[in-house]
């Protein structure tokens, strides 16, 4: 296992310097943040390489063992300034903001002065007891100061996720659509997470205990977050704000005129097909009109002359039928089909899909089939 954790470590920083090298060519003040960040989790995971080739390093460069170490202090002020360059269109970078980075600075100070200054024989007990504490958190001031800053790692990241909720109400009442939004939240969530369970001693202690190796979870936690933003760089780059169809802004122009509404909200439903998605409803499909819920239910009912679910249905129904037909000489099973309509079972399938055609999919399957000259 230890092994296994050590190509992992090594695997992960040569792939992180790649993509730190591609980015920093890169002009964008966002490329160049995350080739900041990615250089940083390499650092942290290059010093936990040196940990464990602490004896080979204490005859040459000792304060090595620890100094790597103290970049991840950077890692979320890095990360709150990604957040902000992706979502702000007139993003730039002040001096006021490199405040931010002074923790590290003075750790690394820490490492120094409270490592290599010390005696031979000091040095040489403190490696064989694990290196704990470490240089940069022995002392009152410094352990009160290493508690402080580590709790304040977990604000910045909440700072990111209310800047994304800042621009997100932003264009809330907007016909338009933040592309990448979610995926960049998902990924401050899970970071969010991560940064807490981190800074829990018993959860940290249950890990270890679990896998018997120490430093799994920061190593872990390092990999998949630089990975989930290399992902979200080379998917979307920036979280992007696209206008919507000319159907959008006709439900705005029309709103009070339900017949108008109406078809606007036909054409959205032939274009853009919300009703695949099996777990649609009323107010979801509200939230993205932009129209009220009680607006969009009494339009249906009275254009349509239909309810929510029977008006939903019937395009599902209509998908299927599509469907089959074109699926009339393959091997598509209906249970995919009724899937890829939005539907969430098959048994609701077979009944919805029999109320409206008067045959079970299957037997409007081998209907068409005969249909289909030979």
């Amino acid at each position: 296992m230890g092994e296994l954790i050590k190509i992992l470590d090594l695997s992960a920083i040569v792939l992180l310097v790649f993509f730190a090298r591609l980015y920093y060519v890169k002009k964008e003040v966002s490329f160049r943040l995350l080739s900041a960040l990615l250089a940083v989790f390499a650092l942290c995971l290059f010093d936990r390489l040196c940990f464990q080739y602490r004896f080979f390093l204490y005859e040459n460069s000792p304060f090595l063992i620890f100094f790597f170490d103290t970049f991840q202090f950077s890692i979320y002020p890095l990360i709150l300034l990604y957040t902000l360059s992706v979502t702000k269109a007139d993003f730039r970078l002040y001096k006021w903001q490199f405040l931010m980075f002074l923790p590290t600075l003075y750790f690394m100070a820490s490492v120094i002065t409270g490592y290599t200054l010390k005696g031979a024989e000091w040095q040489r007990e403190y490696l064989q007891t694990l290196g704990e504490p470490a240089p940069y958190t022995s002392g009152p001031f410094n352990s009160f100061l290493h508690g402080t800053i580590s709790s304040l790692q977990v604000i910045y990241i909440v700072l990111a996720i209310v800047n994304m909720l800042k621009t997100r109400n932003k264009y809330r009442s907007s016909f338009v659509k933040l592309k990448g939004y979610n995926a960049l939240m998902l990924i401050l969530i899970a970071t969010l997470l991560i940064s807490i369970l981190s800074n829990h001693t018993n959860f940290d202690s249950w890990l270890y205990r679990l896998v018997q190796q120490e430093i799994v979870l920061f190593d872990l936690s390092n990999i998949f977050i630089s990975g989930s933003f290399i992902a979200f760089s080379l998917f979307y780059s920036k979280v992007k704000v696209v206008e919507l169809p000319s159907y959008a802004h006709g439900l705005n122009q029309h709103s009070n005129d339900t017949l108008s509404l109406a078809m606007s909200i036909e054409q959205y439903m032939r274009e853009v097909k919300p009703y695949l998605k099996w777990d649609l409803s009323l107010s979801s499909l509200a939230v993205e009109l932009s129209i009220p819920e009680r607006k969009l239910s009494e339009t249906i009912n009275h254009h349509f002359d239909k309810n929510f679910a029977d008006y939903i249905n019937a395009y599902r129904v209509e998908e299927a039928e599509r469907l089959l037909t074109e699926s009339a000489t393959d091997k598509r099973s209906v249970l995919d089909i009724a899937y890829s309509c939005g539907f969430n079972s098959k048994t609701s399938f077979n009944r919805i899909f029999k109320s409206y055609t008067g045959k079970t999919p299957t037997q409007y399957r081998h209907s068409e089939k005969e249909k289909v000259p030979i």
